[in-house]
């Protein structure tokens, strides 16, 4: 008889596997429950996984300290947009509204890149806003959330939300932006 012919299904399983006799019943039930066992220890450890935390100057995700570099850097471009500061210059509005940028204003309308361009040129009044209570926080890289109340010298009042992101140049660009009145002034 030749090698590798006729062979039965149990010495093929000696073959194969490379053990000497009949693969125990015990050793199936260990394969098939280690397997289950170790994606669920990849789950549960993942669950529980703290993010990495980085300082203010390069943050992973979570709010970001007040003076932080970041952190200024974005509210200073904030009130740069809100206080006249970059009203006059229609190249730095441009690179500084990403391309898909959208605005939802306090009327609820859907306000597009150059719809809000052409607005925040075209605004001739002087109204010096306050911001209060601002927060920052890092979505994840290069994307950060900003919050703040803010009331204009007239008295209006607005919670105002604006999601920023940072491109590989360290440029900064407004994403999205919504403003909602609120009832009374801080």
């Amino acid at each position: 008889m030749t090698p590798g012919r006729n062979r039965s299904p149990t010495t093929a399983n000696k073959v194969y596997l490379g053990y000497g006799g009949r693969i125990p019943w015990w050793r199936w039930g260990l394969v098939l429950l280690a397997i289950p066992w170790y994606f669920l220890r990849k789950i549960w450890r993942d669950l529980f996984r703290a993010p990495a935390r980085l300082d203010g100057s390069d943050p992973s995700v979570g709010p970001l300290p007040p003076g932080s570099g970041v952190f200024e850097r974005i509210l200073s471009l904030e009130q740069g947009l809100a206080n006249e500061v970059l009203r006059g210059d229609p190249q730095a509005l441009e690179d500084l509204f990403h391309p898909e940028f959208l605005e939802v204003n306090s009327s609820g309308s859907l306000v597009e890149r150059d719809e809000a361009i052409t607005w925040v040129l075209g605004r001739t009044e002087p109204d010096s806003i306050a911001f209060h209570e601002p927060f920052v926080a890092a979505l994840g890289a290069g994307q950060f959330l900003v919050r703040y109340r803010s009331v204009s010298r007239s008295g209006k009042a607005a919670w105002r939300m604006s999601l920023w992101t940072e491109d590989d140049h360290g440029s900064m660009r407004i994403r999205y932006h919504q403003g909602t009145p609120t009832q009374s002034a801080v």
